[in-house]
């Protein structure tokens, strides 16, 4: 995994904070509002934030009441319901989400230039075998999944065709399916794309979180259970950075071995489960943020906190997160998935233990 540049390291929160402006919600009061995953990694809408009074957190279902959203089936709640079961709030997994619950909206947020020129690059891993899969190992490799729908955009109808149930011949989809396909496949890999940079943008905060335990464990030398907890917190969380970067590592050859062996698997199938992989992801990703978001918001210099105060944080809330995360990391999709459901792909069989393993 290559690193990528980290000049927007800001912009790593939108994995745990989401503008309700962004979406098509109705009240007044939630347009002005944010979701967002709170130090337990619960889904909250933050009705207001300022430095004097703090944040303002309620989970949906108060919100509902509280603004008399009442209807389990009105556009605002059942809305804010779903977004809450994201498991991370970029903006590649909500697009995901509102096509996979029918709303039509085209939500974008305009990346920062160096974090858009790196997600492009780490992108072309995942789209080029795709158009090799499609066109022949001849294909420009300069071509992306926006020029494949500009292929489909053709103003010769009848050229335009013949590309549409080309793709759909080689993924053995409906035509109709083509274009859900594409915005799919490549929301999914952007999202995966912008795992890889974000991992390398917090890196350094949490290389600075793990020194700050050791150098804690020097004012509890007499007590062994703080010194246990530091040990166990510290342990975790570099095990979960580790695990992390090894599935980002894989995650970099899946595009290779999806257009490479031959899948007999249908490609609804294989999408899904692509998905669950990018959802894991950005779960781990997610997490990560929020605990290190925390720990920097509470003591953004070194030695700004008391060690109790320190000690406090780390007990509390960054165990109570890293126990969900561990489980998460824990319940791979090979544990799910039928042993049968991929036949001769012994790379991809490979990825998926990838993902299934801590």
């Amino acid at each position: 995994m290559t690193p990528l540049p980290a000049d927007a390291d800001a912009y790593t929160s939108t994995l745990h904070t989401l503008p309700l402006d962004t979406l098509p919600l109705t009240h007044p009061m939630l347009r002005r509002s944010r979701m967002v995953k709170n130090a337990r990694f619960e889904s909250v809408v933050e009705l207001y934030r300022d430095k004097k009074s703090g944040s303002g957190q309620q989970y949906v279902d108060t919100v509902a009441t509280m603004l008399g959203l009442n209807h389990k089936d009105g556009p605002d709640l059942g809305l804010l319901r779903n977004i809450a079961m994201l498991p991370t709030f970029d903006i590649f997994s909500v697009r995901l989400l509102l096509r996979d619950i029918g709303v039509s909206v085209a939500v974008s947020e305009p990346l920062p230039p160096e974090v858009g020129r790196a997600i492009d690059a780490q992108m072309r891993k995942f789209t080029i075998p795709l158009l090799r899969y499609v066109y022949g190992s001849d294909s420009d490799a300069a071509m992306d999944l926006s020029h494949l729908v500009l292929l489909f955009r053709d103003p010769d109808v009848k050229r335009a065709e013949e590309h549409l149930k080309r793709l759909a011949d080689r993924l053995k989809i409906p035509v109709l399916q083509v274009p859900r396909f594409l915005e799919d496949y490549s929301d999914t890999f952007l999202a995966i794309s912008f795992y890889q940079h974000t991992y390398f943008s917090l890196k350094p905060s949490v290389d600075e979180f793990l020194g700050s335990i050791a150098s804690l464990k020097t004012h509890f030398q007499r007590s062994h259970v703080v010194i246990s907890a530091l040990d166990r917190v510290h342990a975790d969380f570099s095990q979960l950075m580790k695990s992390t970067a090894k599935r980002l590592n894989a995650s970099e050859q899946l595009a290779n071995l999806l257009w490479g062996e031959g899948l007999t698997v249908p490609m609804d199938t294989l999408q899904s489960r692509i998905r669950e992989f990018q959802f894991l992801l950005g779960h781990l990703m997610c997490g990560i943020s929020v605990k290190i978001a925390a720990w920097t918001n509470a003591f953004p210099r070194p030695q700004s906190g008391t060690p109790k105060k320190c000690v406090e944080l780390i007990t509390t809330d960054i165990v109570y997160a890293l126990g969900q995360l561990r489980t998460a990391a824990e319940s791979g999709l090979q544990r799910r998935a039928p042993a049968s459901a991929v036949q001769g792909a012994t790379g991809l069989q490979a990825f998926l233990r990838t993902f299934s393993q801590t």
